[in-house]
């Protein structure tokens, strides 16, 4: 229980450090209308699940530490909590294994022929398998053993050529770039941080910047293709997307028409280079900020050299050992 109590303690400490850096963002985002790049959603996961602290501070004491009766229950409850969502999450991802089961391998020549050129435009050594199913969404990315790309046969012969490639090169994109990993930790941040609702609003976000982030980098890589375009392409796969089908867990795809709407903006009012120089600059200096307030908050928080050195001052007559 000794054990149980500390991870709980870092715990709350992650989670509200992950909580201040949540609401930056949030402000960042719905106030000042700044667009966010990947890493700064990468930098908001990582406050959810690497202490940052300052060296002289353990975040386990030395000595035999004392809890109270309350925080005892509710570190009980939250290892419950943890688990259940871990079984939750575990289930999910063999509902969807079993739903890959009934996919078949893409033969399609008109599609391995783009998939190829794709990859080895953007200098991807193994090609991705496309996988053909049933489900809502025309196009996502799966993530069980291997990342894969999933597309809906239906809509095959309603894509033109160059949609195809817009198409296959978002999904290409959140391969190589890495989302799907990131996602998953954020599901495993969501896991230890259950209660906290700010966990969730980041998850959510979290999707909406990785697929702003896939925008931008193919409208980078195809310097031909118009924004006016790729739009019209989104549109069309927003308008395929309202048929019915089976969903499959742990994709990337995110089509809803609030997220599509606020993917439309970023691209068609692409912030000039000076604002997003100031932009970096603002979410640089939101990310130091964190970290110094991390380090300040260990030193109170958690148990510095010389109080384990010194008469014990944590002792508490009413307290109960955890």
């Amino acid at each position: 229980m000794q054990i149980l109590g500390n991870i709980f303690s870092v715990i709350l400490y992650l989670s509200f450090i992950g909580s201040i850096v949540s609401l930056a963002a949030l402000f960042s985002k719905k106030v000042l209308h700044l667009v966010q790049p990947l890493w700064f959603g990468a930098a908001g996961l990582l406050f959810y699940l690497v202490p940052v602290i300052v060296p002289q501070v353990r975040l386990i004491p030395g000595e035999r530490q004392t809890w109270r009766y309350g925080f005892r229950i509710a570190a009980i409850i939250w290892i419950t909590g943890a688990f259940l969502f871990a079984l939750c999450y575990l289930a999910r991802t063999l509902f969807a294994a079993r739903a890959m089961r009934k996919c078949t391998i893409c033969g399609d020549a008109r599609v391995l022929k783009i998939l190829t050129e794709i990859c080895t435009g953007e200098r991807l050594q193994k090609i991705p398998r496309v996988l053909f199913g049933e489900f809502k969404d025309p196009v996502c990315v799966v993530t069980i053993l291997r990342p894969s790309i999933l597309l809906n046969k239906r809509i095959l012969p309603e894509l033109t050529d160059p949609e195809l490639a817009i198409i296959l090169r978002h999904e290409i994109l959140h391969i190589k770039r890495k989302h799907h990993l990131l996602q998953r930790f954020y599901d495993l941040a969501s896991v230890l941080h259950w209660c906290n609702p700010f966990v969730w609003i980041s998850k959510n976000d979290f999707e909406l910047t990785c697929e702003m982030d896939c925008d931008r980098k193919v409208l980078k890589s195809c310097t031909e293709l118009a924004p006016g375009d790729y739009t019209r392409t989104m549109l069309h796969l927003l308008e395929m997307s309202s048929g019915t089908g089976k969903n499959t867990g742990g994709r990337i795809a995110a089509l809803g028409f609030l997220m599509a709407k606020q993917r439309f903006a970023a691209i068609l009012a692409y912030p000039k280079h000076i604002w997003r120089i100031i932009t970096l600059a603002i979410l640089g200096g939101l990310v130091a900020a964190a970290v110094l307030l991390s380090m300040s908050a260990s030193r109170t928080y958690f148990y510095p050299y010389p109080a384990l050195m010194g008469p014990a001052e944590y002792s508490d007559p009413d307290a109960q050992r955890f």
